[in-house]
């Protein structure tokens, strides 16, 4: 078992060497503003002690790890929606518990995609416009299957889908991807002026 508190700074620290565990950790977070209220402290509200913890002891714990901790403005946040999101979330089925998160995703990609379909067929020469659309649907779909192969391609080469470090890989070759739309973006306006 793993009790974290979710805005606690050594608590993000801890869960970023939960991979070095050979089983899988059972996380329950908990709220330690609760703890320090029950038994008469508070957390950082000590003169010395805020400054100490937020520019010296968390990002040296950090270091030795190898990760660079920056702590928000307004730190800490309150934790109580996460945990309460996090427990909802575990007591249900958690595949079901993402369901309205896709469904919110498959109902905004495509009205985005029509947007761009559509702007892009207003774009193009009206003789054209049926091999404009013809090459944009082939991109798309081809780079919507490459997107996938490489997700999944990353998430296996970094360690698995149990492990954190290769899920951040996979969502890295997503947001390459996704940088990608720019540069394509600024290489397609510098050819049209130069044509």
């Amino acid at each position: 078992m793993m009790a974290i508190d979710f805005a606690s700074p050594y608590g993000f620290i801890a869960a970023m060497q939960m991979e070095a565990f050979a089983q899988p950790v059972r996380w329950h977070p908990f709220l330690l503003g609760a703890i320090y209220k029950a038994v008469g402290q508070s957390p950082l509200e000590h003169p010395l002690k805020r400054p100490y913890v937020i520019n010296v002891d968390d990002p040296c714990a950090a270091r030795r790890i190898g990760l660079e901790l920056r702590v928000p403005r307004g730190f800490p946040e309150h934790s109580l929606p996460p945990s309460r999101a996090f427990y909802w979330i575990d007591q249900r089925d958690p595949a079901a518990a993402v369901a309205p998160l896709v469904l919110v995703y498959a109902i905004t990609v495509p009205a985005d995609s029509g947007a761009l379909t559509s702007g892009m067929s207003m774009a193009a020469e009206p003789s054209h416009r049926g091999a404009t659309m013809a090459m944009h649907s082939t991109v798309g779909f081809s780079l919507s299957a490459l997107g996938a192969w490489a997700l999944g391609v990353a998430l296996d080469a970094a360690g698995g889908p149990q492990s954190s470090s290769a899920w951040m890989a996979a969502f890295s070759v997503l947001a390459a991807g996704v940088l990608c739309g720019p540069l394509a973006l600024y290489w397609s306006r510098r050819e049209t002026s130069q044509s």
